[in-house]
């Protein structure tokens, strides 16, 4: 797991430097061109092209810039050049990362179909190349998105095809050898998709596990909601250059080299982009608490929690993947499904219900609305517990905000606890048996 875990935290890293990579390699071409000197670079790497910056230059469309960035990136932080790609292709609106591969030792250990990005509304923006390090962090660079409807644009994020090798999977299942030979880790694809119509902005995130495990994200919300949020990013990107300041960032790469007498070889670029995030995070612990709470506050003002939406998670599984998880856990997962399907036999009456619930301790005011409110949830998730129970291959929950609430129903729920009826008329509540997914 700890594998796993490096290696995610690894392509994450990735996907953030190599946002800039290309454009500041640009810049220092440019300038090493211009006063006649040539950094050493390895023979073993493709030699980077070498273009002048463009707005209209996409960021990932160059196979051997890509391989480049990876050979250096690994080979800094792990010692070894061991992502290898098969095709690259992009422009502005999109980009197709195809047939990547981990080795080691000859060995590959996780292949990728395929990583691909698509804006459907073709804003020009998604895969545009950046003119320095800083861009990723200043509002001024997303301003445009914003203002052409980036907020609401329809695209799809995908990853396609992640396998792992037979060894790498029987390591990862040592702990749950029942689960080793069902194929989880032979196919895993993850969407991240976005649409929007006139009204709505619909969100999904969605990862596969070879047809045997299935998990959803899903976020409705109407446009109007998250339009509020334009003044929060704007100081959220501000919070962002105050923890550049605090932690003494450096972004200026050619500057470093030469303050600290290195050469690229040294010190490439891609470890400077992943040591500039990182010092970036680690300046978001010296902020004045002061810059922290201005931002909370225009969160509130802009937000004004008067929106409504519906957000929901799911998670389904195979019967084999329940059979495995059932003798792994020794019948104790068996055991308690028998006894859920006695507790469901019968549907309680209310009274059987709030006799019950008595040790609660509710105050008496209130005891009558919350006996009411507790047995209209009990009623709605009888018949989807009792799906379950018996046929559990799944379940799902949701939150939805039915209208908007009032602030002042929050600044005064303390004096006034009844106010907490108010907020549940308008947020409901669902859990779920077996979603399709």
């Amino acid at each position: 797991m700890i594998n796993v875990l490096k290696t995610t935290f690894f392509a994450i890293s990735f996907l953030l430097a190599f946002n800039i990579y290309g454009q500041d390699c640009d810049l220092r071409c440019q300038m090493e061109s211009m006063s006649g000197n040539k950094s050493g670079k390895k023979s073993t790497n493709v030699p980077k092209p070498n273009y002048r910056y463009s707005s209209s230059k996409p960021l990932i469309y160059d196979k051997n810039e890509v391989q480049n960035f990876l050979d250096e990136f690994s080979y800094y932080f792990i010692g070894e050049e061991f992502i290898k790609v098969g095709s690259v292709s992009g422009d502005l609106d999109s980009y197709n990362i195809g047939n990547i591969k981990m080795v080691v030792d000859g060995e590959t250990f996780v292949e990728i179909k395929e990583i691909s990005l698509t804006d459907n509304d073709r804003l020009g923006f998604f895969n545009k190349r950046p003119s320095s390090v800083e861009d990723l962090v200043s509002y001024d660079y997303y301003s445009d998105f914003y203002e052409n409807g980036g907020n609401f644009s329809n695209f799809e994020f995908n990853i396609d095809g992640i396998s792992f090798s037979a060894d790498l999977a029987e390591d990862l299942f040592y702990d749950v050898p029942y689960l080793k030979n069902l194929g989880l880790l032979d196919n895993i694809n993850i969407l991240t998709e976005q649409n929007s119509d006139y009204r709505n902005a619909n969100a999904e995130f969605l990862i596969d596990m070879n047809d045997q495990v299935k998990f959803s994200m899903k976020v409705k919300m109407p446009k109007v909601a998250i339009d509020y949020s334009s003044g929060f990013m704007e100081e959220v990107f501000e919070v962002f250059s105050y923890a550049i300041y605090e932690g003494s960032c450096e972004s200026d790469y050619e500057k470093m080299l030469d303050d600290y007498g290195m050469t690229e070889d040294d010190y490439p670029m891609p470890a400077f982009i992943f040591e500039f995030f990182e010092c970036l995070i680690f300046g978001f612990e010296y902020i004045d608490d002061d810059i922290l709470d201005s931002t909370l506050d225009t969160l509130e003002r802009n937000a004004n929690l008067s929106f409504t939406g519906k957000m929901s998670y799911d998670l389904s599984w195979s019967t084999e993947v329940w059979n495995a998880a059932s003798i792994a856990s020794g019948g104790a997962i068996d055991m308690g499904l028998l006894t859920a399907k006695g507790f469901l036999a019968n549907k309680m009456s209310k009274f059987e219900l709030v006799q019950l619930l008595d040790g609660f301790g509710i105050p008496y005011e209130y005891k009558g609305l919350f006996d009411d409110l507790v047995y209209e949830y009990y009623s709605d998730f009888y018949n989807e517990a009792k799906s379950f129970v018996n046929y559990p291959r799944g379940i799902g929950f949701s939150i939805e905000v039915l209208n908007p609430i009032d602030p002042n129903v929050l600044e005064n729920l303390e004096d006034n606890p009844m106010l907490f009826f108010n907020l549940l008329n308008n947020i409901r509540f669902d859990i779920y048996a077996n979603p399709s997914i």
